[in-house]
């Protein structure tokens, strides 16, 4: 189970493991009770019937966190590398030329403008693309090999990609952050997703 990370500011800062969500909401005292490490995030929103235990302690398992502090980093500005996996997630893990639904390892990334011909390693000319269909279209052009993806690509917005994570997290986790969403009035984050 991972946990949607929240900027002090409300915005999404992205999908983050349950490890990092845990460690970033614990006061970490000593025996003395003296704060060796303050929390940096307060949970907003915990999966049902999900506890994380120690030998002396249990504590919720975070669903949704905020940071307490702003995080100062402009993300809407923040270029991501258009990397395979970031690619997949935009294209919905979904072969641009023929429709066909990929995984981490069935999937790739495919230069519509050939990286043999100039083509730049860009948002706006990569996409998501099936083994065969890559072999298929080769080191060709569009219209030199008559495939074309089905939508143009372009570099997603943080809300964008963010919207993508959820859609293609497991159903569990979907389901307990589109519930919290809604109950903490944030539902506008997934612009009318689906339960």
């Amino acid at each position: 189970m991972r946990a949607i990370m929240l900027d002090a500011t409300y915005e999404p800062l992205g999908i983050v493991s349950w490890k990092k969500a845990w460690r970033k909401t614990l006061d970490l005292k000593d025996r003395y009770g003296n704060i060796l490490h303050e929390a940096k995030a307060n949970v907003l929103w915990t999966y049902p019937d999900k506890i994380i235990r120690s030998e002396h302690a249990k504590w919720d398992w975070p669903a949704i966190i905020i940071l307490k502090k702003p995080s100062g980093r402009n993300r809407k500005t923040r270029n991501i590398r258009p990397s395979k996996k970031s690619i997949l997630i935009r294209d919905l893990y979904t072969c641009q030329y023929c429709q066909k639904k990929l995984s981490n390892s069935s999937g790739t990334r495919d230069h519509v403008y050939p990286d043999s011909l100039g083509g730049p390693t860009t948002w706006d000319n990569l996409v998501a693309c099936c083994k065969s269909c890559q072999q298929k279209k080769s080191n060709r052009t569009c219209e030199q090999s008559g495939m074309f993806p089905k939508t143009t690509p372009r570099e997603p917005t943080l809300i964008e990609r963010f919207r993508n994570g959820v859609r293609i997290s497991n159903s569990t986790e979907r389901r307990t952050w589109m519930l919290g969403l809604k109950k903490l009035g944030l539902e506008y984050l997934m612009n009318g997703e689906e339960e």
